[in-house]
């Protein structure tokens, strides 16, 4: 096994610490039926990126804010099958809670959300450029 020292960790939360591919998946479906797009091209393209892009980019004229705070609001209302990638819980639970932090384009309310659904441990931070100023590390 290779180590590897470092001061602090910083990770993005979908598909690397948690799967939230089932949720994504039904939201992004749902959404994609009510404004008559295809829900499979429209979740391929959606997942992984952030929701305010995809809709933005689907549709032109909308009001992308409010659109964007539909999502949201489903996606916090959706956590089933929200779970821990393996290895996540184990390797969170190694590190001290103030030396890593989640780093994700989805809202600090869908992170929490998730976080919790998924039964990881919440970080102790500020958001990843206050805990790199404290940790004296580059963002």
């Amino acid at each position: 096994m290779t180590g590897i020292r470092c001061r602090a960790v910083l990770f993005d939360l979908d598909g690397v610490l948690v799967d939230s591919t089932p949720a994504v998946a039904r939201v992004w479906a749902g959404w994609a039926h009510e404004h008559g797009f295809d829900p499979g091209e429209v979740v391929k393209k959606a997942h992984g990126r952030p929701s305010f892009t995809t809709i933005r980019e689907l549709l032109p004229n909308a009001d992308h804010a409010a659109e964007n705070r539909e999502v949201e609001r489903r996606e916090i209302a959706d956590v089933e099958g929200v779970v821990p990638l393996p290895g996540a819980m184990e390797l969170l639970q190694a590190l001290p809670l103030d030396r890593w932090a989640i780093v994700t384009s989805c809202t600090r309310a869908l992170a929490a959300v998730r976080i919790g659904a998924a039964g990881l441990p919440k970080p102790k931070t500020n958001g990843h450029l206050d805990r790199c100023a404290a940790w004296q590390a580059g963002p």
